[in-house]
Parts: structure tokens; sequence; C-alpha cells
């Protein structure tokens, strides 16, 4: 950018300050459309007051993500990470509420030992396949939610903090719970790990290592030591099997990135919830459809709808609308009508062959920048 322009801009800006921001974010959007991937990479700056991204902001603050942090693997299906800014004060305030009766140290600052991000992974496994396979996929995962293939990473800036965080987290729930929940030292394997148990039955044990300066916690124990040795190998200098070709992180606020054998996942688990509200959008268009058919015959009542009111009817699920000469009615052909329904597409059928999706948030200059790239 010229130095005029960016001078222009911070004129208007300023402009838009005193006049509009109450009322719409001015943003800009670039598109890069290769054989390959599609990216979209969207500013918007200055924010809006009050803006629906407060929340998030307050939580993140100043703390940006290391380009390197993480545990970025191929086998991962989700990766989500978060910038995270333990200074902020009404976060320090919240958290020491909780410890009351700590030591000062503890209490003026609990989570003082968490660096700068915290980051959420979710796993291939055969946990899957076996949802898949149930009578009901979406029971079958809430009845096993223990053995979800997923765990928390979060980033340890100061082990002695941490050690005395843990120290008084464990007070704590031996007063507000007492004789409820168990920590066990365990040793596998040369990893020394904990293990928490609750005496509800149906609460899943939890498992915790600190390993490379970073806190490992999952309900599962398998997927906690596969966590631990690609930490270890990277702090030998060494890249574990599974780490495999990864995509770099897009933001420096907040990141995701999500396998194209994820949607198969999110079909099995949500899909059916979504599918019956395209329907619903698809079968809204029949009833005006029906009407222009009633009152001028037989004529192709979507070319009469957009002739009159400019926009053609679409069927969210990429089918046609079509004349039924049994049910005296249009339908959709993936959709069918509410008297004869047809499943519609799956979610990966709906989106086509994607290999990956990566985005990426970074709050700056009281505005954001937010890019997704499609990797086809």
């Amino acid at each position: 950018m010229m130095t005029h322009e960016a001078d222009g801009y911070r004129q208007w800006r300023q402009r838009y300050l005193r006049n509009w921001s109450q009322n719409f974010d001015p943003l800009g959007i670039r598109f890069i459309v290769e054989d390959d991937r599609i990216v979209a990479d969207l500013t918007i700056m200055p924010l809006i007051a009050l803006s629906d991204y407060d929340d998030i902001t307050r939580f993140i603050g100043d703390a940006r993500i290391d380009p390197n942090t993480g545990d970025r693997h191929e086998d991962a299906l989700v990766q989500l990470i978060m910038g995270f800014d333990r200074d902020q004060s009404w976060l320090r305030q919240m958290a020491g509420g909780l410890f009351r009766g700590q030591p000062d140290a503890i209490r003026t600052n609990p989570l003082g030992w968490i660096g700068s991000s915290i980051s959420l992974y979710i796993d291939r496994d055969a946990f899957w396949d076996a949802a898949f396979n149930s009578d009901d996929p979406e029971d079958y995962i809430y009845d096993n939610y223990g053995q979800l293939p997923i765990y928390l990473y979060i980033e340890v800036a100061d082990s002695l903090k941490f050690s005395a965080f843990m120290l008084s987290l464990r007070s704590v729930a031996d007063q507000m719970m007492p004789d409820m929940i168990a920590w066990e030292s365990q040793e596998k394997d040369g990893l020394e790990y904990v293990r928490i148990t609750f005496a509800d039955e149906d609460m899943p044990h939890l498992y915790y290592a600190v390993k490379s300066r970073a806190l490992i916690l999952s309900p599962r124990e398998d997927v906690l030591f596969h966590a631990v040795q690609r930490l270890t190998a990277r702090a030998g200098g060494e890249v574990h099997e599974s780490v495999g070709e990864t995509m770099p992180w897009l933001g420096e606020s907040v990141c995701a990135q999500v396998s194209g054998d994820m949607l198969d996942s999110l079909d099995l688990i949500f899909w059916d919830q979504y599918r019956e509200r395209l329907q619903e959008r698809s079968w809204d268009n029949l009833y005006i459809l029906n009407e222009w058919r009633r009152l001028y015959g037989d004529v192709d009542a979507l070319a009469l709808h957009e002739d009159i009111w400019g926009t053609r009817l679409t069927c969210p699920g990429g089918g046609e609308y079509v004349w039924n000469d049994h049910l005296s009615s249009y339908e959709s052909t993936v959709y069918g009508h509410p008297l004869e329904p047809l499943p519609g597409p799956g979610l990966r059928e709906l989106l086509g062959h994607i290999e990956a999706g990566n985005f990426g948030i970074t709050f700056e200059h009281d505005g954001l920048r937010g890019v997704t790239e499609i990797r086809r």
C-alpha cells in the first residue's frame, strides 16, 4: 500500500469512528481460486463498538499464537487453538475467587503458569468406526463420551507455578467435594502421569501429564501417551510418524484446522439435524411454486417467479424443483415432498471433495483479519 493510500484510509477511519462506529463493520475480502485450493482473506477494520467479538478478545487479550506451538499432526481430525492472556484482570479476579484461602501467590493469579495459548485436538480413532456401525451413532457417542479421542494441550510457561496451582487445586477440590475425587500418580513405559477418578462411576477418568512445557489432559490414557510421544520426539529434534505433513496456523489469535475426513464424522453425528432444516427450507419454496401453477396452469413456475420477483428459487441441497403428477405438487429432486420425503445429500456430497480446511483469525489495529483456506 502506498503512503498516500494509507493516509487516506486513516482519515476515513477517523471519520467512521466519529459517525458510524455503532452501526456497521467496514470490511474487505480477497479471494484466491486455484486448482487445488480456495482462499478467502477477510479484513474488518475497525470493529464496531460492542462487537460480537468482545467476549473472545477479552479472553485472548494481547496474547499471540506462536507459529510453532501446539501439537499439529496428520492424524488429527480437528485442531483448535486460541491465544490466552493470563494477565487479564477479570480472569484473575474470577479464578482468584475460586482459590480463596490459598497462598497469596496462587490467589492473586492462579493461572499465571499458563503460556500464550490453549489448544484442543480430536484424533482419528476406531471410536468413530464403532459409532458409525452402531444403531444410533449420536446415542453411542453420548453414552461413550469418555472414550472420545480428544485432548487438551495447555502451554506451561512456569513449571513451579503449575506445581503450586495443582497442589492448591487438589486442596480446593478436597474441601468442596471431600472423598469425591482421587488423584493417583502413575508410571508406565517411563512416563509419569496422574489419573483422576471420580466417586460418580458415570464420570470418565481423566489423565494428565506435563511434557516439554505442555500440560496434556485427556479422558483416554492411550491418547495421552500418543500426544506425549510426539512431544518427546519434537523435543529430541525428531518427527514422530503420526505427525506427517501439517498445515501452518493461519492466524495469531484463533485458529482451526479440519481434516476432510471430519466431514464424515460431522455427517454421522450432527447432519440429521441440519438435514431436517435443509429439507424444510427446500419445501418452503413448494408453496409459492404450487400457487403459480394453480393460477397460471402448466407454466414454468420457477421462471415465472424469477420474472416477477427477480429472484430464482433454489434448493439448498443442489436439487431441482419438478412437477409430480401423483402428488399434484412440485417436489425437490433431492429432498422430495413432505408427503414423500427424501434424505437428500450428505455433508460430503454437498460440499464435494475437500482434503482439509484451515482457518485463522488475528485481532489487530482495532479490527480483525480472517483467513480461510479450503484444500481440494
